[in-house]
């Protein structure tokens, strides 16, 4: 179809809606080409863009707008699909020739504006353009100027029109005609509105034209009627048939023969020929007339029109008045000479211009001939040339179907191309300005409004018109970036403060490396400055925080790693980062705590602060608290974590404190208990024996409850000096091969008496084999009687106790196993179970009584002897058990008796003994029991007082305390008396409170001989004394 002045495109454009709605009802596959043309390239490049104002939602429905636009901000453009259906070009409805087979000409508003001769010339284009059966649809103040038989009237109302099947030709005069016309744009002047006597004038003289003036009509060059005028009836009719313009065939009889010839001589000469008393039949009558044809040169030499005029002469006649007034004559004789001498002239006249057109007909002939055999030669020759042109055509249409596909994947590419750049642009919400080489607007994203406050019709004007709304000036960036084609970036801020942007210029260059202008991209970075300034803040204050703070991916590599890590691990951030950080910092025994918080991080758990350990770079184990929280990407996936650890090396050094202070004052108030009670019954006791009435047996049971206390008190003493050496690492294992069986029987049977008493069952296992290990079998004992007493202590009256003793081939051990049915142990109490000091806080363990101390006796003395022991217990209620593992021997030597403590003997010596005690109460108790072994002795309070009576007294013995009052402590007096002589040789003995190897080496070193603790056992010192051989006299 063809739309004539479509101006801006929008009567096209609907016009290709409506026809694609049809094509999409009737699923039909229909194509549809509709050529829109206009004199105005403004006009049709905007028509080609199909961009229009939003204000067309007001008359576009909708569903249309939906289906057949695109929303660009304040714009809809027209959808791909219609705009291909439309094809845009410069189009001269007048002077330009007229598309043809059309199925639809549609051409609304346009003829109003065009006067009714261009009207009737512009109908018959319309209806050359349409095929038979096209459609015309005109605007509705428009109709119809022209023959009636062109076109068939289908709806008045709407001026819809059909084409019909007459044949008609287009006026030929109306270019030449159109030509001449004053330009356009100029106001016509309508014939009806001129006044004066030029208005008369013209009436009159067409008046005279119509009335008065002989008939005429114009004819071109091959007598083909190009205008009638009035009255032409009576000398010219229609030929029957198809309808023909050739005067020659309208001619009336009578006329026909003059007419040809004076038509070819006219056109052959070029000058005006005329035939007088030519006699004409008209309907039923006859007229004469003379016969003029005129060339019509004043519309130019070549404008091959002539003017055919009859004029007639005299009224018209019958015709036998015509013939009876040829009859008339006023002779028959001259009568007939004159008609033949008229017939011969006519005949010479119609006989000469027959030999003359025969002439040139022959002339005609034979050079149309020549021609035709030139032609035939040509159209050989030309036939050769197309029949090669043919096959170069082919080979040519062969390369263009190639190209044109290949061009129809470029466009498809093009398109791709250009929905990716539209899509992109879109999907990237980049502000960007592509700018010309004079820094003019060429293009620029949607989102660029939101920087500059662009609108359309910005395009094209130069971006300094444009209020900037940056404290930056980007203009002579942009000049410099134009001069030397390269990348610059800078950062811009809002006047308002409101945005920063990152902009970046770059060259705009075509595929030919050509630079055309700028791209320039505005990136938002208020946020991420804003991060950056957050970020700065928080790497500050981890930077300063006194807490390490390491960072690291999911696959463990560290990423950051701050100072206080440097100094808590002695790793420097070079160093650490970019390592594992299970080799750098995690125990081989804490890789597992590392799985289990990653894990409960992946279930979106969250993991509390916990104490753990880690290592140095020395290789030091260090207590440390550790926070750890998820490194989540934007979807929320774990990809590392941060792990705070803060050291809690100085933390659990004052919490030690802490703890041990509490420990302390629970074991001296424990201490304290459990001294009291053996005090308060030996205070009772003395108190029986010293009563007056207080008979001798019950002064016994006084004396045998006395001896026990003072056995309890002892015990308690020396444990507390057994747990103090182990401490500090001091003590000395008298160690030999035992038979660790018979020392675990020995053992027990010295406890069975305490478990009968306490009313609790033994079960004992022992293996019927020896197990020799090297131990040390007092200790050994202790170990044995520890356990058995702890397992007594807590296990009920008809409790039941298991000890058992098992050799483990598997560890090479020896397993001693002590189990009983008691109380049982808190799970929270095991791992603290062996430190001195340690019992339950519950009330019913406290009432058990006991210092805290035996299990951590037994614990030292075993770690000692190289073995280990561990605590077992279901909790509460479910009882105990203990077990040891010793090393076996590989060999079973001979086991050695232990040597017997001394007793003393009556038959023994008798010595003078020197007592230095300034407890008078402990000096007067040795007193009595060395006066009951038979010795001689003397009491003194001080070292200064010591030397005195020893120079008098002459002792063969001297028992000095370390610890005396005055200048002279028991180290002094023994210096003293080893640098004197007169002194004599006394064997000197410590006797101390002071038991730790350092007290008994500076004795040793100020010349005592022996040293024994006042915790000793009374028999040991008697033993002691009783070795020492009398002096010489």
């Amino acid at each position: 179809m063809w739309t004539p002045g479509c101006s801006t495109g929008e009567e096209a454009y609907s016009v290709a809606i409506l026809l694609r709605e049809q094509i999409l009802r009737q699923d039909s596959r229909s194509r549809v080409q509709i050529f829109a043309g206009d004199i105005d390239d403004e006009a049709l490049e905007f028509a080609r863009n199909g961009r229009y104002a939003e204000g067309i939602a007001e008359h576009v429905t909708p569903e249309r707008l939906e289906r057949f636009f695109i929303r660009h901000d304040h714009v809809y453009q027209v959808a791909k699909e219609i705009r291909e259906m439309c094809l845009f070009s410069v189009h001269n409805l007048i002077k330009d020739p007229p598309f043809s087979r059309l199925d639809l000409v549609v051409c609304r508003n346009l003829l109003i504006y065009l006067e009714a001769d261009v009207q009737k010339y512009v109908n018959s284009l319309f209806h050359y353009a349409l095929h038979p059966g096209g459609y015309l649809f005109l605007g509705p103040s428009e109709n119809l100027v022209g023959p009636p038989e062109l076109f068939r009237t289908v709806d008045r109302k709407h001026r819809i029109f059909q084409r019909g099947a007459s044949v008609t030709r287009l006026i030929e005069t109306l270019p030449a005609v159109v030509s001449t016309r004053p330009p356009t744009g100029r106001a016509t002047v309508a014939a009806g509105t001129v006044s004066g006597p030029q208005a008369l004038v013209t009436a009159l003289e067409r008046v005279l034209l119509d009335r008065y003036a002989p008939p005429w009509v114009v004819i071109n060059a091959r007598a083909e009627a190009l205008h009638f005028s009035a009255r032409t009836g009576k000398y010219l009719q229609p030929a029957t048939g198809a309808p023909s313009a050739d005067v020659i065939e309208m001619a009336r009889p009578g006329l026909r023969l003059d007419l040809r010839t004076a038509i070819h001589k006219a056109v052959r000469t070029g000058d005006t020929v005329l035939h007088q008393n030519v006699l004409v039949e008209t309907n039923g009558d006859a007229q004469r007339i003379n016969l003029l044809v005129r060339p019509v040169t004043e519309l130019g030499a070549d404008a091959g029109l002539f003017l055919v005029v009859f004029q007639e002469v005299g009224p018209p006649q019958s015709r036998a008045e015509a013939a009876a007034g040829d009859a008339a004559a006023p002779s028959p004789v001259d009568s007939v000479i004159q008609q033949l001498e008229s017939e011969l002239r006519t005949t010479k006249d119609h006989l000469q211009a027959t030999v003359e057109e025969v002439e040139t007909s022959n002339e005609e002939l034979k050079s149309a001939n020549e021609e035709l055999l030139a032609t035939n030669e040509e159209l050989q020759s030309s036939n050769e040339e197309l029949q090669t042109s043919k096959e170069e055509l082919q080979s040519i249409n062969e390369e263009l179907e190639t190209i044109n596909a290949e061009l129809n994947g470029k466009v498809r590419e093009l398109d791709q191309a250009n929905s990716d750049l539209l899509n992109l642009f879109q999907a990237t919400q980049i502000p960007t300005l592509f700018l010309d080489g004079a820094l003019g607007i060429k293009r620029f994203t949607s989102t660029a409004t939101q920087v500059f406050r662009l609108i359309d019709s910005d395009a094209g004007r130069p971006i300094t018109d444009i209020a900037p709304r940056f404290t930056e000036d980007l203009l002579p960036d942009m000049k410099e970036v134009l001069r030397t084609a390269t990348l610059r970036e800078r950062q811009v801020h809002v006047a308002d403060g409101s945005a920063t942007y990152l902009v970046r210029m770059l060259p705009y260059r075509r595929v030919d490396n050509t630079l055309d202008g700028l791209v320039v991209t505005f990136l938002d970075v208020t946020q991420l400055d804003a991060a950056q300034e957050q970020r700065a803040r928080l790497a500050a204050i981890v930077a300063s925080s006194h807490d390490a703070i390491v960072s690291r991916a999911i696959d463990g590599t560290i990423s950051s790693w701050n100072d206080a890590a440097a100094r808590l691990f002695g790793y420097s951030e070079r160093e650490a980062v970019g390592r594992s950080y299970l080799d750098l910092i995690i125990p081989p025994d804490r890789r597992m705590e590392v799985e289990q918080t990653d894990d409960v991080l992946r279930r979106e758990g969250r993991v509390a602060p916990f104490e753990s350990t880690r290592l140095t770079k020395d290789g030091e184990r260090i207590a440390v608290l550790v926070a750890i929280s998820p490194v989540r990407d934007a979807a929320g996936r774990l990809i590392g974590t941060s792990a705070v650890f803060r050291d809690l090396t100085e933390i659990n050094r004052v919490r030690g404190l802490q703890d041990e202070a509490r420990h302390k004052d629970q074991f001296l108030a424990t201490l304290s208990h459990e001294l009291r009670g053996p005090l308060a019954a030996l205070q009772i006791c003395f108190e029986v024996v010293q009563s007056q009435g207080t008979d001798v047996k019950r002064g016994k049971d006084a004396l045998a409850i006395a001896a026990r206390q003072l056995e309890h008190l002892s015990a308690l003493v020396k444990e507390l000096l057994d747990a103090s050496r182990i401490a500090t690492g001091v003590s000395s294992l008298q160690r030999s091969d035992q038979d660790l069986v018979e020392v675990v029987r020995t053992s027990v049977e010295d406890q069975r008496s305490l478990l009968g008493a306490a009313g609790v069952r033994l079960d004992l296992s022992l293996p019927s084999t020896p197990l020799w290990v090297h131990c040390d079998p007092q200790r050994m004992g202790q170990i044995v009687v520890n356990l058995l007493g702890n397992a007594v202590k807590f296990t009920d009256p008809r409790g039941l106790v298991t000890l058992s003793l098992r050799r483990d081939d598997a560890t090479h051990t020896a397993v001693l196993s002590v189990l009983d049915d008691g109380l049982g142990i808190e799970p929270e109490m095991l791992p603290r179970l062996f430190e001195p000091f340690s019992q339950a806080d519950t009330g019913e363990v406290r009432s058990r009584g006991g210092l805290g101390l035996g299990l951590a006796l037994v614990r030292g003395l075993v770690t000692a002897h190289g073995g280990t022991v561990e605590a077992r217990s279901g909790g509460r209620g479910r009882g105990a058990e203990f077990i040891v593992r010793l090393p076996l021997l590989d060999r079973s030597p001979e086991a050695v008796a232990p040597r017997p403590i001394a007793s003393p003997d009556r038959g023994a010596p008798h010595h003078r003994v020197l007592v230095v005690e300034d407890s008078w109460d402990f000096a007067e108790s040795l007193r009595s029991i060395l006066e009951v072994a038979g010795h001689e002795i003397e009491v003194v309070a001080d070292g200064e007082g010591a030397l005195a009576k020893a120079m008098s007294f002459r002792p063969d013995i001297v028992l000095c305390d370390i610890g005396l009052p005055g200048k002279l402590d028991g180290n002094a007096v023994a210096a003293a008396i080893r640098s004197d002589p007169t002194y004599g040789a006394p064997y000197l003995i410590a006797l101390s409170g002071y038991g730790q190897p350092s007290d008994k080496a500076r004795a040793q070193a100020a010349g005592f001989d022996r040293h024994v603790t006042k915790t000793e056992h009374p028999r040991v010192l008697l033993g002691m004394i009783a070795d020492v051989p009398p002096r010489a006299s």
